[in-house]
């Protein structure tokens, strides 16, 4: 945003982390925010209606500009205000309105913020010479950062800035050079002691670890073990960059960095965003597997219906066959009935009194014509034309025989009961068989 300093004139300290420039808000109400700190005096405890209490006593002197949150479990508020004159009063205030003693002091590290900017033209300057020509600008210390070339320490044309205010500005004025600043955020704090996050090596009052499988009877010179990191149980080092603990440390930091919060307060932040891509995650990850199961049951059901399909055909096959079979034995049936039926008509019981018609059987002389082969062939004709004879019919009252005249009275075909045929021929009053 436009201020005074981008125009060529110097800028001042207190348009740092403004909504606005200066001029445009002569009353600061988008001013650069001020971070407070209240706790208990003389380490005494605030009442338990801490909430409302300490409400009604800011209320009472600044009204309602102002946003408070807690922290060190709930011993402590940090209350954020634009105003100058809101923070002296602040400042001013001893006590609650129910007469609970109170100390609020400017918070010791939310109050400034650091970025890096990148200036080689003052390599050859030291630390404190560089910050006492950026002390105008807001600046509060300096950091130079090293690197190791051939085992000796060199400066590098990046430093860190440490400035008073809740945001940075988007350039330093190093004499007469613009350079550009950019976020600076630091790395987790990790203990290179006992391996845990928030604190470090000089603060540790835990046994040290091996940095290597996390254990505390061995040195990390002297380990022999596998990789075994203490946070994610994995087989890694505990103070791997790619340890899923790790990473998200670091992005609680760049929560914290990016937003101006506490650690506790970005450490909230970082848990309820997670939890909610969690969800969505999982919600994600649901609603492909539902996708896939119903793409695999659209697919089962064209399977099924062309099984369907094939079972329907065969289904009709089987019942043509059936109905040909069917057919194929009443057919056959039948045939058998008339052939059963015929039996009977031409039996000595049925054929008594029926008309039946021969043709008249051919006369044989010479030898025996009971025995020779043309008269089995005449009898074998009569017998499967019996049914068409139309000579004259005799049976004796017991049925033991049926005898056949034809018409001319010459022949006569006698058969018994057990099937027995014979030719009777007459000639001149005599019958010979």
């Amino acid at each position: 945003m436009a201020s005074s300093a981008e125009y060529g004139q110097p800028r001042s300290p207190d348009d740092y982390g403004a909504g606005c420039p200066r001029w445009m808000d002569p009353e600061g109400k988008h001013g650069k925010v001020i971070v407070l700190s209240l706790k208990a005096a003389n380490d005494g405890v605030l009442p338990k209606n801490h909430p409302f209490t300490v409400g009604k006593s800011i209320q009472s002197l600044i009204g309602d500009c102002y946003t408070a949150t807690t922290e060190a479990k709930g011993s402590k508020y940090i209350i954020k205000v634009r105003k100058q004159i809101h923070a002296t009063k602040l400042i001013e205030m001893k006590k609650l309105f129910d007469g609970t003693l109170v100390e609020i002091v400017l918070h010791p590290n939310l109050n400034y913020s650091r970025c890096i900017v990148n200036c080689p033209e003052v390599n050859e300057m030291s630390q404190e010479e560089i910050l006492a020509e950026l002390a105008s600008q807001g600046v509060t210390a300096v950091r130079r950062i090293t690197k190791m070339v051939d085992k000796v320490r060199i400066n590098t044309p990046s430093m860190v800035l440490t400035i008073q205010g809740t945001t940075w500005p988007q350039y330093i004025y190093f004499g007469a050079l613009r350079v550009a600043t950019r976020c600076y955020y630091p790395t987790p704090m990790l203990c290179f002691g006992c391996l845990e996050y928030g604190h470090t090596k000089a603060r540790c009052q835990s046994l040290p670890r091996c940095q290597n499988c996390s254990a505390q009877e061995h040195k990390s010179d002297e380990c022999k073990e596998t990789s075994n990191c203490l946070h994610c149980k994995q087989g890694h080092k505990p103070i791997d960059r790619n340890c899923p603990i790790y990473q998200r440390e670091n992005e609680i930091v760049r929560m914290k960095t990016d937003q101006g919060l506490s650690f506790a307060e970005a450490k909230k932040l970082y848990d309820s965003r997670d939890s909610a891509k969690s969800y969505s995650n999982v919600s994600k990850r649901l609603n492909v597997q539902l996708d896939s199961k119903d793409k695999e049951i659209a697919g089962l059901k064209v399977e099924l219906a062309a099984l369907q399909n094939q079972l329907t055909a065969v289904l009709n096959e089987l019942k043509k066959r059936t109905y040909c079979q069917c057919q194929t034995k009443e057919g056959s049936q039948d045939k058998k009935k008339d052939r059963n039926k015929r039996a009977k008509e031409v039996s000595p019981e049925t054929i008594n009194g029926s008309d039946f018609r021969q043709p008249p059987l051919k006369k044989v002389t010479g030898g025996d014509s009971g025995n020779t082969e043309e008269n089995k062939n005449q009898l074998t004709a009569a017998q499967t034309t019996i049914m068409e004879t139309s000579g004259t019919i005799n049976s004796d009252t017991n049925n033991d025989y049926m005898s056949i005249t034809d018409e001319s009275e010459t022949e006569t075909l006698v058969i018994t009961k057990k099937g027995k045929k014979k030719i009777q021929r007459h000639t001149n009053g005599h019958t010979n068989q």
